[in-house]
């Protein structure tokens, strides 16, 4: 069964970025589904596997694709893939040509056209199924290449400069400046110049006058003792005793 495949969507990216990118299929090989790169022989041939889901049938094909043209200058690249069935007796060929171009707005057309041949399993369930199973796989393919190489749209300067906003009505009014002088300007008088340093010196010796300290708070008054009478009457008539006795022996 022979299949015609015809395919255009648009990416916002610079052709050059997507012309890099179709052209090396160890980067194409993570948006196709199914597909998995197992080795590279050289610069234009690439051996892999690839598995494809029809009804309820899934087969496993293992195959090579080859570059077998690159119009760098025009961005036209030719590939051949053909590929085994694993474990059967079926197999498929692919012949595709794809053609990178500039779109308005700097972004990027591709366009792509593939012929399809299918033998075995697959090819029992007819054109229809097949052709939408391809259009579902190829939706995936172009919506990985869009999400891996599409650029943000930047906003137009309108949009990106910033709104100004009214000055707030709470802001304290400016201080006026003060007037430059002049070149025929006077200068001040001997008796400002003096006022001017004064008042200088004042706040100077202000700022570098110590702050008065507190005076220190009065030691507390102790409690005022009872007198004991009687132990101070003993004592002066001892005293008078002593005394007199001392005065007779003297005698």
């Amino acid at each position: 069964m022979s299949i015609r495949i015809e395919e255009v969507f648009d990416i916002q990216a610079p052709p050059a970025r997507v012309w890099a990118y179709l052209t090396d299929p160890r980067q194409v090989v993570h948006c196709l589904p199914g597909a998995e790169l197992t080795s590279v022989q050289d610069e234009t041939t690439f051996l892999g596997k690839v598995k494809v889901k029809v009804g309820p049938i899934v087969t496993a094909y293992a195959g090579k694709v080859i570059l077998t043209g690159r119009d760098d200058a025009n961005r036209i690249v030719s590939m051949v893939g053909e590929g085994r069935e694993s474990g059967g007796t079926g197999s498929a060929k692919m012949t595709m040509t794809s053609t990178v171009s500039e779109v308005a707005g700097g972004a990027t057309q591709v366009r792509v056209v593939a012929d399809v041949d299918i033998v075995g399993r697959i090819a029992q369930f007819g054109r229809g199924m097949i052709e939408s199973v391809n259009k579902q796989m190829f939706r995936q393919f172009t919506e990985c290449v869009r999400a891996t190489l599409a650029t943000p749209i930047a906003p137009t300067s309108a949009e990106s400069a910033p709104t100004p906003s009214a000055p707030s009505s709470m802001m304290p009014p400016a201080m006026p400046a003060a007037p430059a002088a002049s070149a025929g300007a006077t200068s001040a008088t001997p008796a400002a110049q003096s006022q001017s340093s004064a008042a200088a010196i004042a706040a100077a010796s202000a700022m570098a006058m110590p702050q008065a300290s507190a005076p220190p708070a009065a030691p507390p008054t102790p409690a005022v003792q009872p007198v004991k009478l009687i132990p101070v009457l003993l004592a002066a008539l001892r005293d008078y005793v002593l005394g007199l006795l001392s005065r007779l022996f003297r005698r």
